[in-house]
């Protein structure tokens, strides 16, 4: 397994995530103490003050979109800090890589033993 997928494993058995039903924005962000707003607006997190996160999704995406882009700043919420738009493109880059490999096993994280 490649780290983000152990650190994919280990957040959802932390939260009590067993189950794909409750593979939902509504069940996870409830898990993990994060408040969703939806508007016409870019999807974006912020971390209010520690560990207390809000989140805003794009109320214009497909709800399939809406999932993916609420794991991608899930991500970047629990694994990265500070501001992009100061950061070094490849710095940034790395930061989207993984938030976007991070979607990717959280929204499917279920396989056969």
């Amino acid at each position: 397994m490649t780290r983000i997928e152990e650190f994919q494993e280990e957040l959802y058995n932390k939260i009590g995530v067993t189950e794909p039903s409750q593979l939902t924005i509504e069940d996870i962000s409830f898990r993990m103490n994060v408040w969703i707003y939806y508007g016409s607006f870019r999807s974006e997190a912020l971390e209010v003050k520690s560990g207390m996160y809000t989140m805003n999704i794009d109320s214009r995406l497909e709800p399939t979109q809406q999932w993916l882009d609420f794991l991608h700043e899930l991500c970047h919420l629990l694994r990265h800090a500070g501001d992009q738009s100061t950061m070094p493109e490849q710095f940034t880059q790395a930061q989207e890589d993984e938030a976007d490999a991070f979607a990717l096993y959280a929204s499917m994280p279920f396989g056969a033993a």
